[in-house]
């Protein structure tokens, strides 16, 4: 994870499961765990995750963590 914008802001980027782990909420507990550490580290104050579109359920995830 890296600081961004400031440095109050976390960047998530590039959160990748196999696809042979997938649908196992992996990726979703890794979110959860940065969101967490967002949360609990003062100084930062929001999570920018970045993704990519042209992989398959990128978007559709990173639309609902």
């Amino acid at each position: 994870m890296r600081q961004w914008a400031g440095r109050t802001t976390a960047q998530l980027f590039r959160v990748y499961v196999r696809p042979d782990h997938r649908r196992c909420g992996l990726a979703r507990a890794l979110v959860d765990m940065a969101t967490a550490f967002v949360a609990d580290t003062p100084g930062y104050r929001n999570l920018y995750l970045h993704t990519d579109t042209r992989i398959a359920g990128a978007e559709p995830f990173c639309r609902s963590v």
